[in-house]
């Protein structure tokens, strides 16, 4: 599996530990930069298939949680969860990418080969071209339906 930390405070959250490591708020914002780093170093750089890419960072985890296939796959009676990216086009990762609260990213600067286009969920567009476009409340708690599953 791939998976990212996601740990979304503001600044002054995270600089209370700047005397004290032990004072600032764990984790970083990850979860943007997630699937460009998986198509920029394993895609491009190293000839990751792409369905080894779903597999890992879709499939994969939802088989962890008990959630396949209703989430991890593309198949009649799923979530339609599904990216559109460009392969192709070349990026880099500024301030004004960033869509957390935290305005502040270990990816900043970072140039990346592959962008994120569009995301649905449901098959509801929730992110479109650097802007989330999701209804609010469109998010929901999801509970493991199925025992842990083996991953291939």
């Amino acid at each position: 599996m791939i998976q990212s930390d996601h740990s979304p405070c503001t600044w002054e959250e995270k600089a209370q530990g700047m005397d004290n490591i032990w004072q600032a708020w764990g984790g970083i914002l990850g979860i943007q930069g997630m699937l460009p780093v998986a198509l920029t170093e394993g895609v491009h750089a190293r000839n990751l298939a792409l369905t080894d890419v779903v597999r890992m960072m879709s499939a994969n985890p939802a088989r962890l949680m008990g959630l396949y296939p209703r989430k991890g796959a593309i198949q009649p009676g799923s979530d339609a969860d599904f990216t559109i990216v460009d392969l192709d086009e070349s990026w880099t990762f500024t301030k004004d990418d960033i869509l957390s609260k935290n305005k502040h990213s270990g990816f900043e600067g970072r140039n990346f080969k592959g962008r994120v286009l569009k995301t649905f969920v449901r098959g509801t567009l929730v992110y479109d071209q650097g802007e989330i476009v999701a209804p609010p409340g469109h998010g929901m708690l999801l509970k493991r339906e199925h025992p842990y599953q083996s991953i291939a």
